[in-house]
């Protein structure tokens, strides 16, 4: 028999590290993977305390336990990022909720069935730690799924929600503590407390994705109307933008009657300003791209514009392309988002440099939008931000993607050294 409880013990072990190594990797946010070196040392510090806990006993092993993951998870791992610490204590009172359930239930067979007759009750407390173990592999799962709601949350409101999990593991483990002798309680009563408080745990995790998600909304819809207004205007004036382009060219053989008579006048200064004059039209003239679709070559040429005001060198190329079904407002959501970034990464660079090209492949429309930037990059769980300021980081990323995935395209975004590019490819039906 101390064979098996040996053997059962050793499972235990190995699920528990891989089980706490799988959360660290899957679920904490992190900007380097955990080293080989720092993996070898979590597992000796963890066989060394589950040795240690054969002699203390159940509930300061399982205290330690947990100690160990969180300090672990947050200066090893989590490099003490406050999402990160709400993570850990999150997964801390789930997975103590569900061991607490089972040894408590593990008692009450223990105590009114059959089991009461055996000499074996070490087997029974070692396979019910089994399954809690086992258990804690969906918690993890169920974790990966959600971690991106915590995010919507401010860091004050993070804090809050961490101290009262902690509370409620300190209720949990004070409800077992009759093991060790400190408190008594009859076994039906401290059943229905552990239970009620996992569920009490359960209960305020639901609260929290259902507020996440509100929060979301409120914040996607206000940011969708401030965005609709902008855009409205915004197609508003590259529709003028177009017209007077438009004017211009049907007014180039006047113009050039103009520089032909001042010429033959001998009029030389005249001409010099009529021409710096006439250079700032044939800016705006060269900005339109010939995709054969006003609203593209429209945007284009206003992003144009104002980064050529800003000093930054475009390279344009583009042909001629059908746009399938895709919507006038979704086609400025795209580009006006991406152009928008091209040009703020664009303007920290030493080099200001931005390369579009646009055509048609495989039946797919392709925008294809190269710039120069800094290096730096901010990212979220492995996603690209923008670097403005206040509420609004990824904002226009997040719509960019969502506007995209609904054509059924992709979106594509990389960074080489100095240069970032996003490729966007959508089918054309």
């Amino acid at each position: 028999m101390q064979f098996i409880d040996y053997f059962i013990k050793l499972i235990i072990c190995i699920f528990n590290i891989g089980t706490t190594l799988y959360f660290f990797d899957n679920v904490l946010n992190y900007n380097k993977t955990l080293k080989s070196s720092t993996r070898v040392l979590y597992v000796i510090v963890h066989l060394l305390f589950l040795y240690v806990g054969t002699y203390i006993g159940v509930i300061p092993t399982i205290i330690g336990y947990y100690s160990i993951l969180l300090v672990c998870g947050i200066y090893i791992k989590g490099r003490i990022k406050l999402i990160n610490f709400f993570w850990i204590i999150q997964f801390v009172s789930n997975c103590l909720s569900v061991y607490f359930i089972v040894y408590t239930l593990g008692r009450l067979l223990r105590k009114y069935t059959i089991l009461a007759l055996l000499n074996q009750s070490f087997l029974l407390d070692e396979s019910l730690h089994l399954i809690s173990v086992l258990l804690q592999i969906f918690i993890i799962k169920f974790h990966i799924k959600q971690k991106d709601f915590i995010e919507k949350f401010s860091n004050s409101q993070i804090l809050i929600s961490s101290f009262i999990f902690i509370i409620i593991q300190l209720c949990l483990i004070i409800q077992l503590l009759d093991n060790i002798g400190i408190v008594a309680f009859n076994i039906i009563y401290k059943t229905e407390i552990s239970i009620l408080l996992c569920c009490i745990n359960g209960f305020l995790y639901k609260i929290l994705i259902i507020l996440s998600k509100e929060i979301e909304e409120k914040y996607l819809l206000e940011m969708s109307i401030k965005q609709t207004e902008l855009e409205e205007k915004y197609i508003k004036e590259i529709s003028e933008i177009y017209t007077n382009i438009k004017s211009w060219k049907h007014d180039y053989r006047n113009n050039i009657n103009v520089i032909c008579n001042l010429a033959i006048a001998n009029e030389h200064k005249k001409l010099f300003d009529y021409i710096e004059e006439l250079d700032k039209e044939i800016l705006i003239a060269e900005a339109l791209i010939y995709t054969e679709d006003f609203l593209i070559d429209s945007i284009i040429t206003s992003k144009y514009l104002y980064g050529n005001s800003k000093k930054i060198e475009f390279n344009i190329k583009s042909e001629k392309i059908r746009r399938g079904n895709i919507s006038d407002f979704d086609i400025n959501i795209i580009l006006s988002n991406i152009l928008d970034n091209a040009i703020e990464g664009a303007l920290k660079s030493k080099e200001k440099i931005i390369y579009i090209d646009i055509f048609e492949k495989n039946n797919n429309i392709v925008f294809k939008i190269k710039n120069t930037f800094d290096g730096k990059i901010k990212k979220i769980n492995e996603n690209y931000i923008t670097t403005k300021e206040g509420n609004i980081h990824g904002l226009g990323i997040h719509r960019v993607i969502s506007t995209v995935n609904k054509y059924n395209g992709v979106i594509y975004m990389n960074n080489d050294e100095n240069i970032f590019e996003n490729k966007v490819i959508i089918p054309i039906n």
